[in-house]
């Protein structure tokens, strides 16, 4: 539901859809929480209102799933929505 309120532009039912997801994945298996954390630190799709919001996101959470995983794929998943904060900086 959040990736569909997200993609046709609704920021703000998709961040809190996206959100409560998060919150009800935490404690599972790390793989179930990439894409909560993706849609999250998507600064172009989840309305993050700052960048830094973002690659801070991604720094201290989806980070540590992808280090649980040892997932080379997650990995690279998870550059592209960091890459979108990056350019949105400026760096």
């Amino acid at each position: 539901m959040a990736r569909v309120a997200l993609a046709t532009g609704d920021s703000r039912p998709g961040g809190a859809i996206t959100r409560e997801a998060e919150a009800a994945l935490r404690g599972s298996a790390p793989w179930f929480m990439l894409l909560p954390l993706y849609l999250l630190s998507d600064p172009g799709r989840a309305g993050a209102a700052v960048p830094t919001k973002a690659i801070a996101l991604v720094r201290e959470k989806a980070s540590i799933h992808i280090r649980e995983l040892h997932d080379k794929f997650a990995f690279v998943h998870t550059l592209v929505p960091l890459a979108a904060a990056v350019a949105l900086k400026g760096d």
